[in-house]
């Protein structure tokens, strides 16, 4: 059983760069492809790589009632890789030992360790550094699954 079949029951999931339900979903991610993250970060998280062999890019929505909305588009293996080396190279700089694998507009969902703590957190594209980011849960499967971060609201 996968992330997506025990996706929680309020959690939508919709293609990556479109919230219309009936736009076609990403194919699965080449092996190829998910072989070039691991060339340049050892410590990809194996949801992620769950998530990207059943659809190389996809986007995660709730709208939480009082017209909050939750937003986690998993970024491409292709996307995931420019973000960190081309596009935003300082969040690994500032943030090492991080990978960086999400995004809400000006908002990054990365793993990493912040004062001992592990897990998924969310940072400010142009906050780039621990004192900005916010934990939302112990893992990807935890929020999508368990609603950890969001289904409280």
């Amino acid at each position: 059983m996968t992330i997506l079949d025990s996706l929680h029951h309020k959690m939508k999931i919709l293609p990556v760069d479109t919230y219309d339900p009936s736009a076609t979903m990403q194919p699965p991610a080449k092996p190829e492809q998910i072989e070039k993250p691991l060339e340049h970060f050892p410590n990809v998280p194996r949801d992620y790589l769950e998530l990207i062999r059943l659809h190389n890019g996809m986007t995660f929505m709730y709208n939480i009632p009082g017209s909050i909305l939750f937003i986690m588009r998993i970024l491409s293996v292709e996307d995931a890789i420019d973000m960190m080396l081309d596009w935003h190279p300082y969040l690994i700089e500032n943030m090492p030992n991080t990978f960086f694998f999400g995004q809400d507009g000006d908002e990054v969902y990365l793993y990493g360790t912040n004062n001992g703590k592990y897990g998924v957190y969310r940072v400010g594209i142009a906050d780039g550094e621990w004192d900005g980011a916010e934990y939302i849960g112990k893992s990807l499967a935890s929020i999508l699954v368990e609603g950890e971060g969001w289904a409280s609201y």
